[in-house]
C-alpha cells in the first residue's frame, strides 16, 4: 500500500497511516485474539494503512512477521522482541537474532525491543502479584543502582542494529532512568509505550521528561476502552490523560497505536479510525494527525530508510 492509494475502508486520514503497536494470533490459545496476523495485514491495507507493528506477548513477531509480509499482500508488517521470561527476560542473543529473523527481500522486520510486559516487575507491585522473577534493568527495580549486566548487553545490541527500544510495562520513572542509559551506550529510537494506559500511568510531566530524552510518546486507543476493566486497570480519561497532554507537547512527539486486536476490543482499523477522528474532533489539522499517524511512526521505525545490513548469516550473528 502506497500513500497515495485511496483506501477502500476507514478514513482518509489513515491513508499511509502505521498503527504503531498491535496484536494478532498465533497465540497460545485461539479466543483472545479478534483476527490472525495475515487477515490483520490485509484489512489494514484495505483501511488505508501502510503498516502495523506486531507485538508478541511471549517472544519474537517476526516470524509471525515474516509469512505476513510474504504471503499476504497486505500492509507491511513489522515485528520485533518482548523481553518477557519466555525468552530469557534480559537476554541479548534473543534480541540479535530478532533484528535478522524474518528478513524477506531485504527488509527485516525486527526492529523494536520491547522491555517487560508480563514479567515487569513494575506490573507486579502495581497489580500485587508475586514479584519472585519478575523483571527490571535494575537491581530489584532502584534506580540509583547500576544497571544489570545483562540490560547492558541487550543495550549494546540495540545501539549496535539501530533498533527501537520501547518501554512496554517499566515504570515510568523506571523508564527514564533506563532511557538515559540506553542514550549512553548509543541507543537513539525510543518509544513510551501506550503512554496512557492504566498499568504505566505517565504523567504529563513524565511525559515531557521522555520527549526531552528523544523518546516519541505512543498512545493506544485501548487505553480508554472497556476491556481495560478486563486486564485489571481502570480505563483512562482520554481527555484529561491523551489529549490535554498532547495538545501541550505537541503532535511531533507522538505516535499513534490500538494496542488492538482483541476479541474484546474493536478491530484495531476501526479503532484506528475512531482515533484520528476524535483528534480531529478535539481541534487537531489533518496535517498535524497525519504527523502522528503517518509520518512519525515511518521515520522511528525506518520504513523509508534503506536497510544497511538487510542480510546476515548463521555464522555471522553468532548466537
Amino acid at each position: 500500500m502506497s500513500t497515495t492509494d485511496p483506501p477502500q475502508t476507514g478514513s482518509p486520514l489513515l491513508l499511509g497511516a502505521v498503527d504503531s503497536h498491535v496484536h494478532a494470533a498465533p497465540f497460545v490459545n485461539d479466543e483472545t485474539f479478534l483476527v490472525d496476523v495475515f487477515e490483520l495485514a490485509v484489512a489494514a491495507k484495505a483501511a488505508g494503512l501502510s503498516a502495523i507493528v506486531l507485538k508478541s506477548y511471549f517472544g519474537s513477531s517476526c516470524p509471525a512477521a515474516y509469512l505476513a509480509n510474504r504471503h499476504a499482500d497486505g500492509a507491511t508488517v513489522v515485528g520485533g522482541i518482548t523481553l518477557n521470561r519466555s525468552v530469557g527476560g534480559f537476554n541479548a542473543d534473543a534480541v540479535k537474532a530478532s533484528a535478522y529473523e524474518g528478513t524477506y527481500a531485504g527488509f527485516r522486520p525486527g526492529r523494536v525491543v520491547w522491555m517487560p510486559e508480563r514479567s515487569s516487575l513494575h506490573r507486579a507491585r502495581l497489580l500485587g502479584i508475586d514479584e519472585a522473577g519478575m523483571l527490571s534493568p535494575f537491581p530489584r527495580g532502584d534506580t540509583t543502582k547500576p544497571l544489570l549486566p545483562e540490560a547492558r548487553e541487550v543495550l549494546e545490541v540495540i545501539a549496535e542494529e539501530d533498533l527501537v527500544l520501547a518501554t512496554s510495562h517499566l515504570g515510568p520513572e523506571e523508564a527514564l532512568a533506563f532511557l538515559v542509559h540506553a542514550a549512553e551506550f548509543g541507543v537513539s529510537r525510543f518509544v513510551i509505550t501506550h503512554a496512557s494506559n492504566p498499568g504505566v500511568q505517565w504523567t504529563t510531566d513524565q511525559k515531557k521528561r521522555a520527549v526531552e530524552l528523544g523518546a516519541y510518546i505512543e498512545e493506544a486507543a485501548i487505553c480508554w476502552e472497556p476491556a481495560m476493566a478486563l486486564f485489571h486497570y481502570t480505563p483512562a480519561d482520554a481527555k484529561r490523560e491523551i489529549l490535554e497532554p498532547l495538545h501541550e507537547i505537541g503532535p511531533q512527539h507522538y505516535l499513534l497505536a490500538t494496542d488492538g486486536g482483541f476479541r474484546v476490543s474493536p478491530s484495531p482499523p476501526e479503532a484506528l479510525r475512531v482515533f484520528v477522528e476524535l483528534l480531529r474532533a478535539d481541534g487537531f489539522s489533518e496535517a498535524e494527525i497525519r504527523q502522528m499517524a503517518v509520518e512519525n511512526p515511518r521515520k522511528v521505525f525506518r520504513l523509508d530508510t534503506p536497510d544497511p545490513n538487510p542480510r546476515t548469516t548463521r555464522d555471522r550473528l553468532g548466537v
